[in-house]
């Protein structure tokens, strides 16, 4: 294609311990995204392969590619990278929407260095001649766990978002409305933990949209930032807008018109074709990971901590109809029939973000912490997921964690007392049955 990006980004190093902001202009052969930023910060600058995971040298980086900004789908992901605390090396994790409100920011990248003493919340603010205000405010551990167990009806992570918002939301009106902005938070999990994630709710006109949030979950990405450089909430936004290309892919009028050249069909069009998973599939007649994948996988869909691969077909069947008849039932007749569908907080037209209620359904955590963890109903899976999400655990990751803990006990390597759990537990494939999933 005919598109070239700006020459130069713009680098934002939010310093922890002197609570300060500091920009930097980088030509773009220097860094051409976040993760080439991410890797001139942890190779060239930094070192952090020099230094342990926790050390405030190990900065995290986050931000998006020289295409935010434009009319095209999919650039407005917020990547993360840094070391991982639970791998050890280099990783990146990413968040769907996120960065939209970066770019507003007038922000390309951002990397977190040095250490706070007590814990700190930060807020950005990117104007329309691309200057930034930055603002910050320290918290000391116990306030942090206060809001933690509960602020305005909301627990851990989500009660942060809220705090952080309480504290900042006046920075992000313009008059009489709110412009595009964004928190991100980390929940108690990443404190104590080295697979805290980070988390994310679309804010759409100073409103959270309760359901519609988002994780960058894989790495311990929030366990890093929470451990490493003591900064539990990042508020950013703006009304910056200024970025040019060659041609003028802000405009959809524009895109349309490479994309029928290129492709003889319209941008959306092609994009809702190629999407057809993440919208609604007519072939399964569902939508979204957790339907399509529930749908097309079968007897194959793993449960009780893998166990099922060593399974006789009819018995994986047996599982399966479970699913079907039950658990990806009441996921259709829940949400897909009444179309509960929304984004990620990207101006995409796949609205792939399912919703039930305050659930959001995405397959891998309401697999997870679903059949993997003996779980085939809803309502069950929905306060498992929830919990592990409030908590601020990757709930992926926790989800494995849990079904192998599950297994352990069935097969008598760890007494339920060990690990102050006061029920039995319910984990035989061959003897389940549905209401065990409570």
């Amino acid at each position: 294609m005919r598109i070239t990006p700006p020459q130069a980004c713009k680098a934002a190093y939010l310093n922890a311990s002197e609570h300060k902001l500091r920009i930097e202009e980088l030509p773009l052969e220097e860094a051409l995204g976040p993760v080439s930023f991410a890797l001139l910060c942890h190779r060239d600058r930094y070192k952090s392969f020099e230094v342990e995971p926790y050390n405030e040298r190990n900065v995290l980086c986050f931000g998006a590619g020289p295409l935010a900004g434009a009319r095209l789908y999919g650039y407005h992901r917020l990547i993360f990278a840094a070391r991982s605390p639970l791998w050890n090396g280099f990783f990146i994790s990413s968040m769907g929407g996120a960065a939209l409100p970066l770019y507003h920011a007038g922000v390309d990248y951002v990397a977190v260095e040095g250490k706070s003493e007590d814990y700190l919340i930060a807020a950005l603010k990117g104007a329309e001649d691309g200057s930034i205000e930055s603002r910050f405010q320290a918290i000391n551990e116990q306030d942090l766990m206060d809001i933690f167990q509960g602020y305005k009806n909301e627990r851990g992570g989500y009660a942060l978002q809220q705090y952080t918002y309480d504290q900042f939301n006046e920075l992000y009106r313009d008059e009489e409305r709110y412009i595009d902005f964004r928190i991100i938070t980390v929940g108690p999990a990443a404190l104590n933990t080295n697979f805290g994630s980070i988390c994310s709710t679309v804010i759409r006109n100073g409103t959270f949209r309760v359901g519609v949030d988002d994780w960058a979950g894989r790495g311990g990405m929030g366990s890093l930032i929470a451990q490493a450089h003591r900064t539990v909430a990042i508020a950013y936004g703006g009304t910056y807008a200024g970025k040019t290309f060659t041609e003028n892919i802000k405009d959809i009028k524009v895109v349309n018109k490479i994309f029928e050249e290129e492709f003889n069909e319209k941008y959306t069009d092609y994009v809702i074709r190629s999407g057809t998973k993440y919208r609604y599939d007519p072939h399964v007649k569902s939508a979204g990971t957790f339907g399509v994948n529930m749908s097309v996988l079968g007897e194959w869909l793993l449960s009780f901590n893998w166990q099922s691969v060593n399974l006789s077909e009819s018995e994986r069947k047996a599982l399966y109809a479970l699913v079907k008849d039950h658990y990806l039932k009441q996921f259709n007749e829940e949400i897909v029939e009444p179309r509960t569908f929304a984004t990620c907080g990207e101006p995409c037209p796949l609205t792939c973000k399912k919703i039930y209620h305050e659930h959001k359904k995405d397959y891998e955590p309401y697999e997870a912490l679903g059949p993997n963890s003996g779980i085939f109903d809803q309502r069950a899976a929905e306060k498992a997921v929830k919990e592990v999400e409030v908590m601020g655990f990757d709930a992926i990751e926790f989800g494995n964690v849990s079904s192998w803990v599950l297994e352990c006990i069935h097969k008598g390597l760890l007494r339920k007392e060990e690990i102050g759990l006061k029920d039995d537990v319910a984990f035989d494939p061959q003897t389940y049955k549905i209401e065990f999933s409570h």
